[in-house]
Order: structure tokens, then sequence, then C-alpha cells
């Protein structure tokens, strides 16, 4: 068995170090806390089952960040890598379109399109595409600055009588008070 080079693996030191006992305690806790969430117990209830064996006193909320940590650490993407290799990929079928859309085979016009569509996709992975512009459009009816409250009452009222008179209610004839004739 060969020795280890120190100069090729430097050691990380310090609190951030993945093997001081700390950091190991803490990695193991929050390997724990998650098998019991597997178990479908609630951190309450892991904090519960964690004080009664005395192995450690935690909060629901440490043992949440704990958890949550945990899986960071366990499915941690590398964007880059995962970057290459899509661009990769977009590059060879790119090419195979292009030979395919250069010769004169039946489905070259298609195989064009599909070329296209790779270098679409190739200009927004890596940043080329301008963000698209949305327009906003304003669909209220009102007035948006009415000279004062009881301006904009008062267009709230005549809307509310043109609804009702424009579904045909009885409450169309009524005024704005809401009194009745008796006669």
């Amino acid at each position: 068995m060969g020795v280890l080079n120190r100069d090729k693996f430097p050691l990380r030191r310090g609190s951030h170090a993945r093997t001081t006992p700390g950091a190991i305690a803490r990695r193991s806790l929050a390997a724990r806390i998650l098998a019991m969430r597997e178990d479908y117990m609630t951190y309450e209830q892991i904090v519960a089952a964690l004080a009664r064996d005395g192995s450690a006193t935690i909060t629901a909320t440490r043992c949440q960040q704990l958890a949550d940590q945990e899986l960071k650490d366990r499915v941690k993407v590398d964007v880059e890598v995962m970057r290459a290799r899509h661009l990769a990929r977009m590059d060879r079928l790119y090419n195979r379109a292009e030979q395919i859309g250069l010769s004169p085979r039946p489905d070259a016009v298609a195989a064009l399109g599909q070329a296209i569509r790779v270098l679409e996709r190739e200009a927004a992975l890596v940043g080329l595409d301008a963000p698209k512009q949305t327009e906003v459009k304003d669909t209220t009816q009102y007035d948006p600055t009415p000279a004062t409250i009881e301006d904009f009452v008062a267009q709230l009222a005549e809307e509310a009588r043109a609804d009702a008179a424009r579904a045909g209610g009885a409450d169309a004839a009524q005024p704005a008070g809401g009194a009745r004739d008796p006669g």
C-alpha cells in the first residue's frame, strides 16, 4: 500500500474541515436525523427521541437545519460539469444535424431546423439570449388617481349600478341609499 502524498492532497484545517471531531459528530447526527425522517418521524419526535437516548439536546429548527445540510451534501451537483456535458451533447447533435442538412437527403430541411433549435438552446444555456421583455398592461377601468376618496367611491357605486342594470336585476332601479318607496 502506498503512502498518501500530503503535497498533492493537503489537509483542510480549521472549523470547516470535514474530519474534525465536531464535524464527524455533526454529520453522524445528521445521518441519524435523516434515517428517522425516512421513518416518517416529525422533527419534534426526532428531538424527543434524541433527548431520550441522551445523544443530543437540540431544537427542532436545528434538527431541520442539520437534515437539510446533510441532504445538500449528499446531492451536490457540479453545475459547470453538467453545463460542459450538455454543451458537448449539443455540439454532437448540431454536427450530425448539419451533416444531414447539407446532404441531398429528403430530411435535410428538418435536420437544418433541428440544428437551429440546438443553437437556440445552446445560446440560452450559456446566457447569450437577452432576457425577454414583457409589457405590463393595466386592465383596470378605474381612474388611477381620483381627486378624492369620495370620487373613487362614487366611481365604484356607478360601476356597481351599471353591472346590476346589465344583469337585469331588480336592484338596478333602487337608489344608491337603498331606501324603498312604500307605494
